[in-house]
């Protein structure tokens, strides 16, 4: 089972989901047209045998 890292961002209202490595964002975007996954990307992706790990972000704090 591959497991596929993703971000998620809010746009506009709305919770967005991409690829968080770039050379699978482009396979994913060349399959679909979209850089974003929709939840049905998802359920495909999860029958094809895909997992999906959500990339936390980082936060660096400057030093004082």
């Amino acid at each position: 089972m591959k497991t596929i890292e993703v971000t998620q961002r809010d746009v506009y209202g709305n919770t967005l989901t991409y690829a968080a490595d770039a050379a699978v964002q482009r396979t994913i975007q060349n399959l679909t047209g979209r850089k974003s996954l929709t939840p049905s990307d998802v359920q495909a992706l999860s029958e094809l045998g895909f997992s999906f790990t959500i990339k936390q972000p980082t936060l660096t704090l400057p030093n004082k």
